[in-house]
């Protein structure tokens, strides 16, 4: 018998109908599979232990195998009291069962997959039970099933986008009115066939191996009429799936995706809301089953304030519908009931019984519109069925402001720390805007109407007012672009400055010390190898910090799937979690992340050189910056800065101009821009490029320059329009004031290869002690156990620790250097400055040599060229990086190359004898070793020098 990583007993029992194991996990688990199917116990079944293998590589799972129906049902109601149940059955085991699950029993399925080879004979259990989820016809697609099973998305409106399970209207929170006011246009916006096509589109692509929802979807395309809307949302169905989602997300490109079918489902829910005016009051249910305590306690938190979700809301007039929705109580999670009461005379709650459309008429179904408000008035138990009831009333507040003075109020009455975006149709906008215009929360007003040409012409009056459109999908765009570039203009910018007043090679720990320190990280991030660690270590902090928001997690699994360096560009300008991440860690300077990301860093800047601009440009970038920083620049005026981070800038003075809004803003904050001159001929290592072609805005005209740009403060002067104009040079790497900081960087890390010691030893230098012992020791893990690079990052481990006060820990790293040399005798402590990689492999993998000058050996292999300069240092007890170089004495040669006593010719070793005051030196292109004693003007031949042999 094959015999698989799970638990089983021996099938020759007759007896045997059931089988437990779980997954491989570090925590405990209450979610638990049941596989119920004639052949779940047979495990010389091949397709059963492909099913059984699945199972296996879902982490954090309990899974149960029946081949009987009547255990299964006698044991379920045991099992629920303490865990999350998926049952998988096939489809004849799903006829039998779904007549003999009682409420109680029902209540105790979390959800209900069925697994089939042929889904169209069980396409009808779909309406028989609400608790099906889903026809499954391959692992895959099973697998696919579970997971969303596993992890559902919330039903809550989030508009902090973190999947907060609630989320509280008390303080009128702007995003859920802007929320609104999107809805109100969507539902009133015309929407023609081509709309519907792009729809249909993405369901494909979304659905592209799935055939039977592929079915649906043509379905949709030849039968769907608006007035189907509320049958097709009643289907599970692509359809239902999609929109929720979207709606979920709170991502308008994807809702606006779906608004054909949004705008017919709420225009026929207002329909049948408006046949059924009735002061009659009408209480109904819905079931929530396993909710978090966290959840749960915000809900508690927040009684008394309003709430709302962010999508339809399903509901039914019979209590026990709702209870089979509620779960059972875990030991962890919440079951609940919310009871809303309301009544058909609400003109702002929109709701419709929607049982005669619906597959399942038993269910009794009531659907709640986008936007509905609710009151959260009081929490009670319901002991007989061991939930909690959530009591709430639909509350008829306007959706949208009608009324000029209570719009108005509105407003002001909000903190100055807020930013509204406004949409104002063009009759109100005329009335409004005039008294809005000057708020400092007010940032945007954008005009929706009909007719563009005269509401242009008040509207030129007002420079908040961004955008006058009568197309939605040009104003969605529009507001997606300057959301971005509003952002980009509050945000800070980190600047560093550098004074020619004093020695730049000489600090780097105070404000020259910070600029020359980020010149040289960059470079040396540049100039670093990424590796796939590197990359899945990013990637999973990305996943941690966008737990929970979908549409960032399914950029994040595009990017992994999709990019490429060709495509860096287009990814940095698109509003998703590569920019955020990426910006977010040049601007507080998190060195790690900025480590993680260096390879994109590094595609950016070969895009950049690539499209690096041919003629001097002028260009403009608008900033808000505090009094204090704009001081800052003031009194370095004529001094050098330093931009970390992307500098974006455009080549439209009034783009830029644009975005700084109205003279008579009331803030803290100063309204400056910059103007910048920017040649090519003169800059080599920092490349600036017209990125439009590239970009995910096209028609920006953006131009953006490398991390690290230096520029020169020409001037800092205020115009009559209270704006800052700051006149900048983009810097020559040979300007004379910054040789001193471009020597510097260089005796810091020559040319060559560069690796995480030496990034390690600019971070010591700088003081950051734990991010140096972090790459030492990261460098560590990832070298090969006898390189000789372990004695260096030893020393430098033990060295640091002492410093640090940690003298236990120096002792500890200095034995694990004694134990290496003493496993390792033929290595000794090498320092590489290399010009290729072929010096690299040959240190690596060939050169070892001793500490007795007799012993020191050139292989045979070395790669000879034509480099000009070709150095290989081995080094006893000398720290290269500060006693050679601060000599800066020639030693050896310096007659030129030749085969005289006085001259070399590729040489490529050295060796230090301190006791005699000797060096040795490879002369590799005389095939000889040549001893020169202290103050020799010239060698001695001690070995070789009589031609190849």
């Amino acid at each position: 018998m094959k015999k698989n990583n799970y638990s089983y007993y021996p099938l020759k029992d007759e007896d045997l109908n059931t089988i437990t194991t779980t997954t491989t996990s570090h925590n405990v688990t209450n979610n638990t599979l049941i596989w119920l199917d004639e052949e779940a116990l047979n495990l010389n079944s091949h397709d059963t232990n492909l099913t059984i293998a699945m199972f296996e590589s879902i982490a954090d799972i309990n899974y149960k195998l029946y081949n009987n129906l009547e255990i299964f049902l006698e044991e379920i109601g045991s099992m629920s009291k303490i865990t999350k149940l998926i049952v998988i059955t096939s489809g004849s085991f799903a006829k039998k069962m779904l007549p003999k699950l009682s409420l109680s029993l029902l209540r105790e399925i979390s959800s209900i997959l069925i697994f089939c080879k042929d889904s169209t004979n069980c396409q009808y259990l779909l309406t028989e039970c609400r608790k099906i989820m889903d026809i499954c016809t391959d692992e895959q697609s099973l697998k696919e099933s579970i997971e969303n099973e596993l992890h559902p998305s919330t039903d809550f409106l989030l508009m902090d986008r973190n999947l907060q399970p609630i989320f509280s209207l008390k303080n009128n929170n702007q995003d859920f009115n802007l929320y609104k006011q999107y809805i109100e246009i969507l539902k009133h916006y015309p929407w023609s066939s081509n709309n519907r096509e792009k729809m249909l589109d993405e369901c494909i692509k979304r659905y592209r191996k799935d055939n039977a929802q592929r079915r649906k979807i043509e379905e949709f395309r030849n039968s769907y009429t608006s007035a189907t809307a509320i049958n097709w949302y009643t289907k599970d169905s692509f359809l239902y799936r999609l929109v929720n989602k979207a709606l979920r997300s709170l991502d308008m490109e994807q809702i606006n995706v779906f608004r054909p079918y949004i705008k017919d489902l709420c225009k026929q829910l207002e329909h049948l809301h408006k046949q059924n005016q009735s002061d009659t009051p009408l209480t109904v249910f819905r079931g929530h089953g396993n909710m978090r305590m966290d959840q749960f306690e915000n809900i508690k938190e927040n009684i008394g304030n309003l709430m709302s979700f962010n999508g339809f809301l399903s509901t039914t007039s019979d209590y026990n519908v709702a209870l089979i929705f509620s779960g059972s109580e875990p030991t962890e999670d919440k079951s609940v009931i919310y009871e809303i009461r309301t009544n058909y005379n609400s003109n702002n709650v929109v709701f419709a019984d929607i049982t005669q459309f619906s597959q399942m008429e038993d269910e009794k179904e009531f659907l709640f519109s986008l936007c509905s408000i609710f009151r959260i008035d009081d929490i009670i138990n319901d002991e007989e069925n061991q939930l909690s009831k959530i009591i709430m009333s639909a509350v008829d507040e306007d959706a949208k402001f009608q009324d000029i003075k209570q719009c108005q109020q509105y407003i002001e009455q909000t903190s100055q720390k807020d930013r509204l975006a406004i949409i104002v149709s063009g009759r109100l906008g005329q009335e409004i805007v005039p008294h809005i215009h000057q708020l400092r929360q007010v940032i945007s007003i954008y005009v929706y109407c009909m007719d563009k040409k005269n509401n242009e012409q008040w509207a030129l009056k007002f420079s908040k007012v961004k955008s006058v459109a009568v197309d939605l999908d040009e104003l969605v765009s529009q507001i997606k672009v300057d959301h971005k570039n509003q952002k980009k203009v509050e945000e800070p910018l980190p600047i560093y400055t550098f004074t020619t007043s004093v020695d730049a090679g000489k600090s780097t720990t105070g404000v020259n010390g910070q600029f020359v320190f980020f010149q040289i990280l960059i470079d040396c991030l540049l100039r670093l190898k990424s590796n796939e660690i590197d990359r899945n270590e990013l990637f999973n902090c990305c996943q941690n910090e966008y737990a929970g928001n979908f549409t960032e997690l399914n950029n994040l699994h595009e990017f992994e799937e999709e990019y490429s360096p060709n495509k860096v560009l287009w990814w940095y300008t698109r509003e998703t979690f590569f920019y955020k991440t990426l910006n977010a860690a040049l601007r507080t300077q998190n060195i790690h992340m900025i480590f993680l990301f260096r390879s994109f860093i590094y595609d950016i800047y070969r895009q950049l050189q690539k499209s690096q601009s041919k003629h001097p440009l002028e260009v403009y970038r608008s900033q808000l910056m505090s009094i204090d920083e704009l001081d800052g620049l003031k009194n370095n005026t004529g001094q050098f800065i330093s931009i970390n981070s992307m500098f974006s800038t455009s080549k439209q003075r009034t783009t830029a101009l644009f975005l700084l809004g109205d003279i008579t803003t009331k803030s803290d904050l100063e309204r400056v821009l910059f103007e910048i001159d920017a040649d090519p001929k003169l800059v080599t290592t920092k490349p600036f490029a017209d990125i439009s072609e590239h970009s995910y805005f096209p028609d920006e005209s953006e131009v953006l320059f490398m991390i690290g740009s230096i520029f020169r403060l020409n001037n800092i002067n205020r115009n009559d329009d209270q704006i800052w104009n700051i006149k900048m040079t983009l810097c020559n790497d040979d300007e004379h004031d910054l040789k001193q900081v471009l020597m510097y960087m260089k005796e810091q890390i020559e040319s060559g290869e560069v690796n995480l010691r030496i990034l390690g030893n600019i971070l010591w230098e700088m003081g950051k002690f734990d991010l140096a012992e972090k790459y030492f020791t990261r460098s560590l893990k990832q070298l090969p156990s006898n390189d000789p690079l372990h004695i260096s990052l030893y020393e430098d481990l033990g060295k640091l620790a002492s410093q640090r006060g940690d003298y236990d820990m120096s002792m500890k790293w200095r034995q694990k250097l004694l134990t290496f040399r003493e496993e390792n005798p033929l290595a000794t402590n090498v320092n590489v400055n290399k010009t290729n990689g072929s010096i690299s492999k040959f240190n690596r993998q060939k050169l070892f040599v001793s500490k007795k000058p007799h012993q020191l050996t050139i292989h045979p292999n070395i790669n000879k060229t034509d480099d000009s300069i070709r150095q290989l240092t081995l080094v006893n007890h000398i720290n290269i990086n500060t006693k050679w170089k601060q000599l800066g004495i020639t030693i050896a040669g310096g007659n030129g190359k030749g085969n005289q006593l006085n001259q070399l010719s590729y040489p490529y070793a050295i060796y230090v004898d301190d006791d005699h005051q000797t060096i040795y030196i490879a002369d590799s292109g005389n095939h000889r070793i040549v001893k020169w004693k202290y103050g020799a003007q010239n060698g001695q031949v001690v070995a070789g020098g009589n031609g190849k042999g």
